[in-house]
This record gives C-alpha cells, sequence and structure tokens, in this order.
C-alpha cells in the first residue's frame, strides 16, 4: 500500500515536470536558460517513469525503457552542472564541458549497443541489473552511473556551501533556508538513487525518487512565489564577494534621483513582469549594484520597493475611479493575482483597498 502511494506520487510529480518544462519554453526570460529548464524538466520525469516501471512487469515488456536511464541520468546530471556553474557558482567550466561530453557519449554509445542486442539478451541484462549481478557491459553501465552522481553530488556541495556563506539576517533569508533544505534533499536523492542502481536496492532508489518528486512539487511552488528566485538567490549569495565594493566607484545620489525619475517617467512597474535585470538595465548597472543599492540605501528589498509605487498608484485610483473594480485595479498596477495585491496593499496602509476606499470617500 505505502509503495503504491508513493509511485502515485511520483507519477503526479513526473507529470509535473513535463507541464513545468513545456511552461518553461514560453516564458519571456532567457531563452538558453528556458530551453536547459525544459531538458531538465523532461530528464527528471523520465527518470521518475523508469523506476516507478521497475516496480510493475511493464518493464519486462518494454526493457528499453529502463536500459536507456544511464544515458538520461547523465545528460541530467551534465545540464544540471552546467546551469549550476552558468547561474550560481559564476565559472564556465568551457574545458570540462568537453570532458563531460565525452563521457556522455560513451554513456549513449553503450545504451545504444545494448538496445541493439535482441529482446531475450535485453531481457537478460536487465535480470541482472534488478538482482546486482555483474558482467563487463552492467560494470560499464553502473561506472558510468556512479560517476554521473559523483559529479551532480560535487557540485551540490560547492553550492550547499557557497549558499551557507551568505547566511544573514538580511532580506531574503528565507530564500538562503529554501535552498540549503532544497540543495541537500537533492544531495541525499541523488545518493540514495546511485546506491540503488549500483546495488540494485530498487527501494532505496524509489525512496530517491519519492524525495526528488518533492522537491518538483515544491519547485512548482516556489517559481510561482518567487518567480525571480535564482537571480534573488545569487545577489544573496554574491553579496560577501561583492560587499560594498560594487558601489564603490559609483554616485549613489544621482543613481537614486535616476531610478526615482525611471519610476515616476516611465513607471515600469505597472507591467507584471517588471524585473531586477530589466530596471538594471535601464540604468546601466548589474542587477547585483541595483539590488545592493536599494537594500543599503532606502532599507528594503527590490519586491518590497517596486510594490511601494504599485500601492500608491492603487491608492489613487481607488479614489478617482470609484466605480471600477479593485481586481481591475490590481491588474491595471502590475499585479498579477488578487491575493498578492491584497497582502501587499494591508503591508504598505495598514487596511484593505475595499476599507481604503470608504474612509477616503
Amino acid at each position: 500500500m505505502v509503495i503504491k502511494i508513493i509511485l502515485y506520487i511520483i507519477t503526479f510529480a513526473a507529470n509535473l515536470s513535463v507541464f513545468q518544462g513545456i511552461t518553461s519554453l514560453f516564458c519571456k526570460s532567457d531563452k538558453k536558460l528556458n530551453i536547459k529548464t525544459f531538458l531538465i524538466d523532461i530528464c527528471l520525469a523520465i527518470m521518475l517513469f523508469q523506476i516507478k516501471t521497475t516496480f510493475n512487469q511493464f518493464i519486462f515488456k518494454f526493457p528499453e525503457i529502463i536500459l536507456m536511464n544511464n544515458t538520461v541520468f547523465f545528460l541530467l546530471c551534465y545540464l544540471l552542472i552546467i546551469n549550476f556553474a552558468d547561474i550560481l557558482l559564476q565559472t564556465t567550466f568551457k574545458s570540462k564541458y568537453y570532458f563531460l561530453f565525452l563521457l556522455l557519449s560513451i554513456s549513449l554509445f553503450n545504451d545504444i549497443f545494448i538496445l541493439l542486442q535482441d529482446h531475450n539478451h535485453k531481457i537478460f541484462i536487465l535480470n541482472m541489473l534488478l538482482t546486482g549481478q555483474n558482467n563487463s557491459q552492467l560494470i560499464l553501465m553502473k561506472s558510468s552511473f556512479a560517476l554521473s552522481g559523483f559529479l551532480i553530488i560535487y557540485y551540490l556541495m560547492k553550492i550547499i556551501f557557497k549558499t551557507a556563506s551568505a547566511w544573514n539576517e538580511r532580506d531574503y533569508t528565507a530564500i538562503i533556508i529554501i535552498t540549503l533544505a532544497y540543495t541537500s534533499a537533492a544531495l541525499i536523492c541523488i545518493t540514495l538513487v546511485v546506491i540503488g542502481y549500483i546495488f540494485a536496492i530498487r527501494f532505496t532508489m524509489l525512496t530517491g525518487m519519492l524525495i526528488a518528486s518533492v522537491i518538483i512539487i515544491i519547485n512548482v511552488f516556489l517559481s510561482n512565489k518567487y518567480p525571480e528566485f535564482l537571480l534573488i538567490l545569487k545577489t544573496e549569495v554574491d553579496r560577501k564577494s561583492y560587499s560594498r565594493s560594487i558601489l564603490t566607484s559609483m554616485d549613489i545620489k544621482l543613481k537614486l534621483q535616476e531610478l526615482e525619475n525611471i519610476m515616476k517617467d516611465i513607471r515600469p512597474y505597472l507591467d507584471e513582469e517588471c524585473s531586477l535585470q530589466q530596471i538594471a538595465d535601464d540604468l546601466d548597472i548589474t542587477p547585483h549594484q541595483l539590488s545592493q543599492l536599494i537594500n543599503e540605501h532606502l532599507g528594503i528589498n527590490f519586491n518590497a520597493y517596486i510594490n511601494r509605487f504599485r500601492i500608491n498608484e492603487a491608492c489613487v485610483m481607488l479614489l478617482d475611479e470609484k466605480n471600477r473594480s479593485v481586481l481591475s485595479i490590481a491588474y491595471a498596477v502590475g499585479f498579477n493575482s488578487k491575493s498578492s495585491f491584497y497582502e501587499a496593499f494591508s503591508k504598505n496602509t495598514g487596511i484593505t483597498p475595499k476599507d481604503f476606499r470608504k474612509r477616503n470617500s
């Protein structure tokens, strides 16, 4: 019964991962990042489906499903490493890309070689894999799988140490806590999957995939609550590296005045997709500099700063356009949901939009 429930969760997470991957292709942010996100989500979904099939007879009808597991896992690790390097670790590892690609090619070649064998030979390899037996092909498969796991564990550890170094009591400490928990869970997940695969302990692999499923479900929630999660995290983690030096050569008063002029004249906050990157580009500075400028010299974070202008705009519209609905005004000033508007409005004024309209009518 417990295994059935776990399998249902894994199936749900796999479908959710596919949906999330497809959705990412239609985002207006960095296209390269969107494609990498799509591939990562699809690889995760395939891995989940592959592990699930080892618990029913379907796998013996189509052994090809699990016999491609090695290549899918290596590709997943390869994409995650590139993602971590580009987004958070601030390194490109260009020379190592070729090394990883070579290992991926070897893994793919081995899997294709097995797939080209007749059905009986595939079943023979599958039975050996599931029962923990070894031959030259399986040793190569398991070695490649273990190497993939080792590489991703290594980079997860780097993420944990770098994120932990940014621990402080400033804005977005919650982001740091979430990332540490998220990355630690991923570390446990990968370790369990590798151990389960090498030693043919299916329940260990299942536990690892259950953790992966929970991570995927939470990730969907995080992507909605913190749409700029990675950028916020990167800014927070880089704070120690940049410290105050990134603002040393900047005319702070001038930049603050330029920022204020942009907000009043262009009013970019009316766009629900208004981002740290967009405003930074308008000011001709980096997102890190803008984030630190707002945090240190205005005493609030970027989202709070943007919401302050949106709420001021909403207050004017609530009084000037009395027949207009609150929800319509919320969308007009840049919010994408009623709940986020009410939360920001109450935080800035201490009352709800309807109460504000009544009190001032």
